[in-house]
């Protein structure tokens, strides 16, 4: 029996896209379309005692095609995945294309001018050093 990755959230948003007259796309387009143009990368979180590690699965995301933002405590990954268009012959596509949009928030302040993001084979990673204040420090007891 296989397991299943439920993910609560996504189906929220659909369900709120197929009946909400407020997630109507204004540009033409019906909410199916919408739907299905719309994805959500996967990411791994993880902390350490300086840093916050952030990795997120882009594969065929042009570099250029992401933007990153951290403020007030969240940080934001958005951008586009564009579809490929085959000339000739039959395509079947079930990876999702279009726009994603995954804001992570941050437990603890983070030091925003020290913020490295890199992107090797499809994987954005994105490092987060925590800000001085945050830190864990070691306090001593004195004896008297």
């Amino acid at each position: 029996m296989a397991m299943l990755r439920w993910e609560p959230f996504r189906e929220m948003e659909n369900a709120l896209r197929r009946f909400s007259p407020l997630y109507m796309p204004d540009d033409g387009t019906t909410r199916n379309e919408t739907a299905a143009r719309t994805w959500i990368p996967l990411a791994n979180i993880s902390e350490s005692e300086n840093e916050y590690l952030i990795k997120v699965e882009l594969p065929d995301v042009k570099k250029e095609d992401v933007k990153i933002a951290v403020a007030d405590g969240v940080i934001t990954i958005s951008g586009e995945r564009k579809e490929e268009r085959k000339e000739n012959g039959a395509t079947r596509t079930e990876r999702s294309t279009g726009k994603f949009r995954r804001s992570i928030t941050i437990p603890t302040r983070v030091d925003a001018n020290k913020v490295n993001a890199t992107y090797k084979n499809g994987i954005l990673t994105v490092t987060l050093p925590k800000a001085e204040e945050a830190k864990p420090k070691q306090i001593q007891i004195n004896l008297n």
